[in-house]
């Protein structure tokens, strides 16, 4: 194992990067919408806009971790394995 340490590493390093991609373009998009609903002239659209933004916010980022921990989108794949391991690794902190 301990010769294979870098394939290791660069396995990771290339989830890290592809997950990092993935997110700042769905952030990106969804932050766009969220922006285009707070500014609405429509008061119920930036009523339920501004609520979420507030509840999100207002949200710990243990619960959030927990929240994914709990509810994964794929419990076979290698990176929620590794995510796994991280967030309890995480949780000892707080």
């Amino acid at each position: 194992m301990q010769e294979y340490w870098h394939v290791f590493l660069l396995e990771g390093v290339g989830y890290t990067l592809l997950l990092s991609f993935i997110t700042v373009f769905f952030g990106t998009i969804i932050g766009a919408f969220l922006a285009l609903g707070k500014m609405s002239r429509f008061k119920l659209l930036r009523g339920i806009v501004t609520a979420f933004v507030e509840i999100i916010r207002g949200t710990p980022d243990p619960f959030a971790a927990l929240f994914r921990l709990l509810h994964p989108a794929d419990n076979d794949s290698a990176v929620f394995k590794s995510e796994r391991v991280y967030l309890y690794c995480d949780f000892a902190h707080y």
